[in-house]
């Protein structure tokens, strides 16, 4: 396979917005979107195994921003450590239980933005057993409107790109 990994992103971002139209994606193309899938999730994190990424609807991307968040009135602020087009991972040594409800904002220094979020808690890292070394929370995004989509769609190919590149 192909190791040119900016040319793998820009193939699987394409194929990726199809398979996320509305119009679907033509089976040939949704083998290809998974090949690449693979060999993106291989390139991030070839720690992990190939069937605990296979579950996910996308690509984890290792991306650091501070991430601020609301739950059960109190307000915390820590750091996200990998972002997908479905959630991330919030590093804390304080995760909150499974299941829970909460507002994040995501900041983003480049443009001064602000992503405004509903999440909810997904997976907890913590403990015996830990599929890393990183202690925290993945959460996935809820109820997300067309324009909170678009700017986790546009943080998520700049995150990947930057990965790539680095």
């Amino acid at each position: 396979m192909n190791t040119n990994m900016p040319a793998i992103f820009r193939e699987y971002m394409v194929l990726e917005r199809l398979r996320s139209s509305a119009d679907g994606i033509p089976v040939a193309d949704y083998q290809r979107w998974c090949q690449l899938k693979k060999v993106l999730n291989n390139h991030f994190r070839p720690d992990l195994a190939d069937r605990h990424e296979d579950q996910r609807e996308s690509v984890r991307v290792p991306f650091k921003l501070r991430v601020g968040f609301e739950t059960y009135g109190e307000i915390r602020e820590c750091l996200m450590t990998n972002l997908s087009r479905g959630g991330l991972f919030i590093a804390t040594t304080d995760p909150l239980p499974h299941g829970s409800k909460l507002q994040i904002w995501l900041r983003i220094e480049e443009g001064s933005q602000e992503i405004e979020l509903q999440a909810e808690v997904a997976s907890l890292n913590s403990g015996p057993g830990l599929l890393s070394d990183e202690v925290g929370m993945g959460v996935r995004f809820v109820n997300c409107n067309e324009e909170q989509e678009k700017a986790i769609d546009d943080l998520y190919e700049r995150a990947m790109q930057r990965a790539i590149q680095s």
